[in-house]
């Protein structure tokens, strides 16, 4: 599986310090083009196990969640690793939690940059080896810290998968995908036809999120954080959308014009 598409990366220079943005270090594959490097299919899942578990503070996790679900490519495949994937690897980290056997050798391993190695093309990192989450684990106690994570994990798990079953009248339902009506909502809150609640100067996008999701009656076909991951105008999926609407001449008057 490639986990590069489950979440969200450091893609600009403004994200350097963003602590809830992973790293990406794809930029090795092309460093050393002679050795035809990869990746270990799970090493980004590492990463973001790494990140989660070690590099953050409990009371950060769920700003780490909705920052990821918002910026990454597919966010109905974020919210499946995070059930099928990082719950059951937490697991294992916990049951595997031994402070012996902490030394960690590559076979013929090669120098890399930093902490980076290859072994037989295979790009390695003892900060991202399960061995060194295990040790980690038992020598700094953190068994209990990482089911209080699971708890949180399974609760915003839940909370995406939540059906808001509204009883209404509505004689008409929405039939496109989150990211059409994320283009097209933002688009008249843009141009003034509907004002929209703001947070720290930025628009509420999980209050928009949900407001869209009871008025179009919209909640068994996709949950209300997708659609709030497609309401990011700075994000890779609106902007894609964004483009195929302008491609094809989509334009609505601003209200100033149009009363």
């Amino acid at each position: 599986m490639n986990y590069k598409n489950a979440f969200a990366f450091k893609t600009k220079k403004e994200d350097e310090f963003n602590d809830f943005l992973l790293p990406n270090y794809d930029y090795l594959l092309t460093c050393y083009p002679q050795r035809n490097l990869k990746f270990d299919e799970g090493f980004y899942l590492n990463v973001f196990l790494k990140t989660l578990l070690f590099d953050l503070s409990i009371l950060e996790i769920k700003e780490f969640l909705e920052i990821q679900l918002v910026n990454c490519n597919n966010p109905d495949e974020f919210i499946e690793v995070l059930d099928l994937e990082v719950i059951p690897q937490i697991n294992t980290i916990i049951d595997g939690a031994e402070l012996e056997g902490y030394g960690i050798e590559y076979y013929k391993s090669e120098k890399l940059e930093g902490d980076f190695v290859s072994s037989e093309g295979v790009i390695k990192n003892r900060n991202y080896d399960m061995r060194l989450f295990f040790h980690q684990t038992a020598f700094k106690k953190l068994s209990s810290k990482f089911e209080k994570i699971i708890t949180i994990l399974t609760g915003y798990i839940s909370d995406l998968h939540t059906v808001q079953e509204v009883e209404n009248n509505l004689s008409f339902k929405w039939i496109a995908g989150p990211s059409q009506l994320a283009v097209i909502f933002l688009e008249l809150i843009n141009l003034g036809y509907v004002e929209a609640e703001f947070y720290r100067g930025e628009l509420n996008k999980k209050k928009l999120a949900e407001g869209l999701s009871f008025a179009f009656g919209i909640g068994e076909k996709f949950n209300v954080r997708s659609l709030e991951a497609y309401l990011n105008e700075n994000g890779s999926k609106y902007s894609e959308t964004r483009g195929k609407f302008t491609e094809r001449g989509f334009k609505i008057p601003h209200k100033n014009y149009t009363d």
